[in-house]
């Protein structure tokens, strides 16, 4: 080592105090830092010199601040690997020159955690997520570390969607209290609990009544739940109704086998609102079943009225076919009538009551019954996958065993428009006749009601 010819100035003394090596800083980040030379002699005024990743000069701020004390400020405006040196007398000063990064960046405040797998109630056993928006964050590495209640790690999966959002997946195996902790770029973002409670085991559990229907003003609905188990002290069961004006009650569940492994539970419901009801059946906070109900005003023929003394009920109804008819006696003056049409069409519903068989009011009453709208009825039949140069295709729709709604045949623009006949109820004919050259393919679509349901094609 060298020594200085003046025994009185010492530049190993030098101190670099409050940036190193190990320091990241964010770009446009204010940075100071201290240089002491107290001990280094008389007239010691160091030198410093930072450069960023393209060796280009970043601009310095020096100001003496006590008697030996130098303090310097300066802000990085690229990303990257920034350099710096400083001297005393000539010598560099201990530890430097070195190399410090430079990041994007950041703003922490800005991220949003939010979502089903850290707001809301969390089920063992179950996949959940939760969302982290960091948009506004700037560029960084986000680190989620997730332990379960013993402090083991949980297994994650983190979703980039690369917009700056982030999902994050997991599935707790066990019950208690979890912990996620959130990183961005080494700083932490939230530490939070996750309270995951049992899961709820619903595999055994037949629901009988509840369905999407519509039906009248007065209608009773019988809803039987088969738990399928013995339910533990801790598991509670329930049937929520929310009615048409949003109101919220619990329907009265009386158990009917409470001896028995097997939990069977009953509850009656009315309609007494217009509107739609909705209901959910809950086992321990979780939905197991949903449905709804629409109620509506008016008469119904499967219904008598309570009243009228004793005597018998006849029914007969006439319509495109023979329908399969049952009563149920309710022993209280009223009575269900169930009937199964076999055909769509107009049926005439005639109720009588007592031995002169006399009309109830309102009969006969009439019923226009129809097939369900399923387009995946509909069949083509007799369509010519190739035709000659100006022959025509003349092919079937068979629309006979779906809801009645319009049927048509779309051609390309270029194309001739089809001819589509009615030739038997709900069984149509399409003519038409293809223009174009050999080894053209030409598309042919069908719609019901409106909707493209089928695409064939032929090649002249």
């Amino acid at each position: 080592m060298v020594e200085p010819a003046d025994k009185d100035i010492k530049p190993l003394s030098a101190k670099l105090l409050g940036i190193s090596s190990h320091s990241t800083i964010a770009a446009e980040e204010n940075v100071v830092f201290n240089i002491d030379v107290s001990s280094c002699g008389d007239n010691a005024n160091p030198v410093v010199n930072i450069y960023d990743a393209d060796l280009s000069p970043v601009p310095v701020i020096v100001q003496k601040r006590s008697n030996g004390i130098f303090e310097y400020s300066f802000q990085p405006k690229s990303v990257g690997q920034h350099y710096i040196d400083a001297a005393v007398f000539g010598v560099a000063v201990p530890n430097t020159p070195f190399v410090f990064n430079v990041k994007e960046q950041i703003d922490v405040a800005s991220i949003r955690v939010y979502g089903p797998g850290i707001d809301e109630e969390v089920r063992s056993k179950q996949t959940t997520h939760f969302f982290i928006d960091a948009k506004e964050a700037g560029k960084g590495k986000l680190e989620v570390i997730m332990k379960d209640s013993k402090g083991l790690p949980v297994d994650i999966a983190i979703v980039d969607k690369l917009d700056g959002v982030y999902t994050v997946k997991y599935t707790p195996q066990f019950s208690g209290t979890y912990q996620a902790r959130i990183l961005f770029e080494g700083t932490e973002v939230t530490n939070r609990e996750i309270t995951v409670k049992p899961s709820v085991d619903w595999s055994s559990m037949r629901i009988e009544g509840l369905k999407d229907e519509e039906v009248l003003l007065g209608y009773h609905k019988e809803i039987v739940i088969d738990a399928g188990r013995t339910l533990s002290a801790d598991e509670k069961l329930q049937v929520i109704t929310s009615d048409p004006d949003g109101k919220k009650y619990a329907v009265k569940l009386v158990s009917t086998s409470p001896n028995t492994n097997s939990v069977k539970t009953l509850g009656h419901w009315s309609a007494h609102k217009i509107g739609t009801t909705e209901f959910a059946v809950l086992l321990d906070d979780v939905p197991v079943c949903t449905s709804k109900t629409v109620v509506l005003e008016g008469e119904d023929a499967s219904k008598c009225r309570a009243g009228a003394g004793e005597g018998s009920i006849a029914l007969t109804i006439k319509g495109p076919s023979e329908s399969k008819t049952s009563i149920t006696d309710h022993s209280n003056g009223s009575c269900t009538v169930e009937y199964t049409p076999l055909l769509p069409g107009l049926y005439e519903i005639n109720i009588t009551f007592g031995e002169k068989k006399m009309a109830i009011p309102g009969s006969p009453f009439t019923a226009i019954v129809d097939y369900p709208k399923d387009p995946s009825k509909i069949k083509i039949k007799d369509f010519l996958d190739v035709l000659p140069v100006g022959a025509s295709n003349i092919f079937t729709i068979d629309a006979s065993s779906t809801a009645k709604a319009p049927i048509a045949v779309i051609l390309p623009k270029d194309q001739q428009e089809a001819e589509v006949k009615e030739v038997e109820q709900r069984i149509y004919r399409v003519t038409y006749s293809p223009r174009g050259v050999p080894g053209d393919i030409v598309p042919v679509t069908v719609a019901y009601d409106d909707t493209p349901i089928l695409q064939n094609m032929h090649t002249i």
